[in-house]
């Protein structure tokens, strides 16, 4: 057997450690998404901010042009931060619109390069309202307003400021518009009113 002389072993020897040592994404600050197989597979990580951002970082780094309808300012829709491995474009999408699901915003991928946004309907938005005509036989409208302040002491998450309340005299209606904790309050006393007031 011919010996190998030591130019060869050298070379044998670097090219096993090239072959032993893959590369690795995490190696590098990975602020940016990163191709590592082929054009339709990347690892991406996104430190999170404005849906504005996060496209623009699509468009610059892979050429991944993403159309949102209705045209509107993406500045204001925050995106958590998160990151993937070798992962396809239609994933990247999927994974947003799980991180906003419980966000003021619906986003609806169609495809690969179209989303659809849309604001989601707040119930705070829309007054409630209920007919005081018999509570207000045994109690005043002050001692109404009182009980739904000291109800908002007792739900998580609910401040009487935040509120807005308004009697109609000419229909006895009472009126309260806020956000879900502060009405929760104001319903768990404006509903408990149908009992009969109690005797002094």
């Amino acid at each position: 057997m011919k010996p190998l002389n030591t130019q060869t072993l050298l070379l044998s020897l670097a090219l096993v450690g090239v072959a032993a040592v893959p590369a690795r994404a995490d190696d590098a600050p990975q602020a940016a998404p990163t191709v590592i197989t082929d054009a339709t597979r990347f690892t991406f990580r996104f430190e999170g901010g404005s849906l504005r951002k996060l496209l623009d970082l699509l468009d610059t780094n892979l050429g991944w042009k993403v159309s949102v309808v209705p045209d509107t300012d993406l500045s204001d829709v925050m995106v958590p931060a998160f990151s993937l491995r070798d992962a396809r474009r239609g994933q990247v999408l999927d994974v947003v619109a799980l991180l906003l699901k419980e966000s003021r915003y619906s986003f609806i991928p169609i495809g690969e390069s179209v989303v659809v946004l849309k604001p989601r309907e707040d119930p705070g938005s829309v007054p409630i309202a209920r007919d005081l005509t018999e509570a207000l036989k045994s109690r005043t409208l002050e001692d109404i307003e009182d009980a739904i302040r000291t109800a908002c002491t007792l739900v998580p998450g609910a401040k009487y400021g935040s509120l807005e309340i308004k009697y109609h005299p000419t229909t006895r209606l009472l009126l309260v518009k806020g956000p879900k904790p502060s009405v929760a309050a104001a319903l768990s006393v404006l509903d408990g009113l149908k009992a009969p007031a109690p005797k002094p």
